[in-house]
This record gives structure tokens, sequence and C-alpha cells, in this order.
């Protein structure tokens, strides 16, 4: 059966209270609660493991196959549990976590199923996480922040399922774990995994950034010792932008006459 799926089925009858319910290939499960349902109804239930295959009308946070945060209930001599939104709770086995886990605490993890048939949580989600050839150049996707390395960038887990990576300078401020962005499909590689940025095609996000600098030029009073030939971290640490991303918005300030160089920096030209 489509274990950790939602799936089409039929009241076909009862047993000892508990609907028995059969999808289109005669396969037959019990839902997980009491209810007086007609027999024929259809239902759409979401299949899980509780010692037998059952169905249930709750919605999980998370199916198999898609990465997101859970919340650890409890941690045992046998692994942790997480609450995924069911009555019963998603296992996570020591063999899959990562670091210690604590009771209380959030944590990234897929929905697999393991050897034995059973639905499980992992931490080691990038094993997990899938490429895909549904997005082209310049598509807004959704996504939520899994992981930041500095040095490299953002990792995002695109639609609970796909890989995308925003590379430090595609993006203005701090980025988190657990942080839901909107982002750019800038190249789909080879393997489907998607390379992402939060800044909008140069074009538009020249007027941004222009707007951007000559915003803090007004707030310092007209002047910022700060030019092309800058050190591209201080020139991160005033705009949160590019270098690259500066100079382009810089040129089309002193285009249009908005701004001049003056000493070692810019200033508001008068």
């Amino acid at each position: 059966m489509n274990l950790g799926q939602f799936e089409n089925m039929k009241v076909i009858g009862q047993k000892k209270g508990f609907p028995l319910l059969e999808n289109d290939k005669g396969e037959r499960v019990l839902l997980d609660e009491k209810k007086n349902l007609e027999k024929g109804e259809e239902l759409r239930v979401f299949l899980y493991d509780d010692g037998d295959i059952k169905g249930t009308l709750d919605h999980p946070k998370l199916k198999r196959g898609e990465v997101g945060p859970l919340n650890c209930v409890s941690v045992t001599n046998i692994g942790a549990f997480l609450d995924w939104g069911l009555k019963k709770d998603l296992f996570l086995p020591f063999s899959e976590q990562q670091g210690h886990v604590v009771q209380g605490k959030n944590y990234f993890v897929a929905v697999y199923i393991d050897k034995s048939n059973r639905l499980c949580g992992s931490m080691q989600i990038q094993k997990h996480l899938q490429g895909t050839d549904q997005f082209e150049e310049n598509d807004e996707v959704n996504g939520m922040v899994y992981n930041i390395v500095p040095e490299i960038g953002a990792f995002v887990v695109v639609d609970k399922k796909y890989q995308g990576l925003i590379r430090r300078e595609n993006y203005q401020g701090i980025l988190e774990p657990g942080d839901e962005i909107k982002a750019r499909v800038m190249h789909v590689k080879e393997d489907g995994r998607l390379d992402l940025s939060c800044r909008e095609r140069a074009h538009l996000q020249m007027d941004r950034d222009a707007q951007l600098i000559y915003d803090t030029l007004v707030e310092e009073h007209g002047f910022l010792p700060c030019n092309d030939k800058s050190d591209p971290r201080v020139i991160r640490d005033l705009f949160g932008i590019s270098k690259s991303a500066y100079k382009r918005a810089v040129g089309r300030l002193l285009k249009t006459k908005q701004i001049e160089f003056y000493k070692h920096g810019i200033r508001i030209k008068r």
C-alpha cells in the first residue's frame, strides 16, 4: 500500500466499531477511529503504520519523502519520537540522528520507510532530498532554510522535498534554519538541484540597490567613505549586497547624476 501518502478509499463495513476501508486494488485497512459511516462512502485517508497499516483522517505535518521541522516529544532508550500531527508519533532512530537530540526542540527531518517497512524520521536529510525538472530559470519557488554554512550560503528545501542553495552573495541580511523564503531559480543543475537567489533579476535589483545606497547616503548626511575600490566586506556590512551589485547600482546613480565621487567615497551631488 502507499504507506506515508494519502489514498482514496471506500467504506465497505465495520470491525468492532472501526470503519473498514478498501481501495481500488482491493487492499483493506481500518480507520484509526470509531465512526458511524455509511457503506460506500468515499474517504481520503493518510496511511501510516501502527503495528498494522491504518488509515487516518488527520493530516500529518510531513508525508513520506518530505522534509521539515518537527518537535521532539520524547527521548527513549530506543530512539526519539517526534510530533508529526498524528495519534502515533514519528520514530527517529539513533542511527538517523545527528548530534544530541533533546526533548522539546525542533529538528529538521525527512520521512522515509525503513527496512522493516516502518515510517521513520531521519536527520540525514541530504540523502532524502530530490532533484527536479519541474522548474525553469526565473521561476519563483517557496522554501525553508534548513542549514547555514557561512562560507557557502543557505541550504533550502523547496516544496518540502527538493534541494536548493542560496549562495551568500544572493541574499541580504541574516537567514536562519526554519526561515520560510521566496526565491528565484537562477539555475537548474543537471542532477535537478536548484541554485536560488533572494534577489531579483539584475536590471530590477539594480534599481532597488541604487535606492538603498541613496537612502543610506541621506541617512549619513550625504557622504559615505565607500567607493568601487572598497573591500567587499565593507560594502556588505554597509549595504548587505555584493561588490558587483554595488558597482552596478553606483553606476546607475552616477549616470542619473544623483551622486558623485568625492575624496575616497561617494556623496549626493550638489
